[in-house]
């Protein structure tokens, strides 16, 4: 499967999906671009 590189528009669900909680508390986010998936996913240092 091939991941979008820029164009992430409508993406949504992907930690329920994935049954992991993140560094967002774990909630189900909606993510537009890259910039936002990163920010989803990243643990703050």
């Amino acid at each position: 499967m091939a991941y979008p590189t820029t164009n992430l528009t409508g993406l949504i669900g992907f930690a329920k999906a994935a049954k992991v909680t993140g560094g967002t508390g774990g909630k189900v986010v909606t993510v537009n671009s890259l910039a936002d998936f990163k920010s989803a996913v990243t643990v703050p240092q």
